[in-house]
């Protein structure tokens, strides 16, 4: 196992005799005194308590506590489905295998929505008539989403997967209020919703960030209060274009 010095006489001593220009008619004992200085050197070195570096080895170093990184982010892609939009279809990043299976009605509950994993309703969502509310159901936890700003382009919520935290989904774009970004109350980002206007039957894709794929409840949480504000949101739509 080669052993490299870290004394810098040392690699000062290897630099130099390294550096030499041999002649041709090279003698050995015209270098004894540098090799005999370079050999005494490194013996003392090696013996010394100061560290070497092992070539090909991983060289040990002072390890301090860092912060737990946070999960990958996780792309989700949302599909109205027959020609009524009387489903809605939730798939991984592969746009295959559905996560989410919704059954949309006029009536309330407005949506229902299943784990495909679990097979099992994880939440309702309830829409009104007169009233931009929106009541959720999710994990046997109620919540109610609150709107605020022109044209209902922020929707809050206490959060029952992040503690209580005040979460809100609001519009970021002008033209589009259908392009949002979940928040929670010190304005970081938890995950975005990007809509496929031109697309003939993708509504768009949620782009879920590092803390809402911590936890299954997290993950399930966000989906449902993000499709309930999509779905109110293309419900005005629907009704604005009905008027004009």
């Amino acid at each position: 196992m080669l052993v490299i010095s870290t004394h810098p006489s040392t690699r000062a001593l290897i630099c130099t005799f390294l550096s030499f220009e041999i002649p041709g008619s090279f003698k050995f004992w015209d270098f004894r005194d540098t090799i005999h200085t370079l050999a005494k050197e490194l013996r003392a070195t090696m013996s010394s308590p100061n560290p070497a570096v092992n070539v090909g080895e991983p060289s040990q170093v002072e390890s301090y506590p860092s912060l737990q990184a946070e999960p990958e982010g996780r792309i989700l892609h949302v599909y109205y489905e027959g020609w009524k939009h009387d489903k809605i279809r939730v798939t991984d990043s592969d746009k295959t295998f559905v996560l989410y299976a919704v059954d949309v009605k006029t009536r309330k509950p407005q949506l229902t929505i299943q784990s495909t994993s679990t097979n099992t309703t994880l939440g309702t969502i309830e829409l009104h008539s007169f009233s931009s509310r929106i009541d959720a159901i999710i994990h046997n936890q109620a919540m109610c989403l609150t709107s605020s700003g022109v044209l209902h382009r922020k929707y809050s919520y206490n959060s029952a997967a992040f503690g209580g935290m005040k979460m809100a989904w609001e519009a970021t774009s002008k033209m589009d209020e259908l392009k949002m970004v979940l928040v929670d109350d010190k304005a970081n980002a938890i995950a975005r919703f990007e809509p496929s206007n031109w697309a003939k039957r993708k509504t768009g894709k949620f782009d879920l960030l590092g803390p809402s794929t911590s936890s299954q409840m997290a993950m399930d949480e966000v989906v449902a209060t993000g499709l309930s504000v999509m779905h109110y949101r293309q419900l005005e739509r629907l009704a604005a274009a009905g008027a004009a």
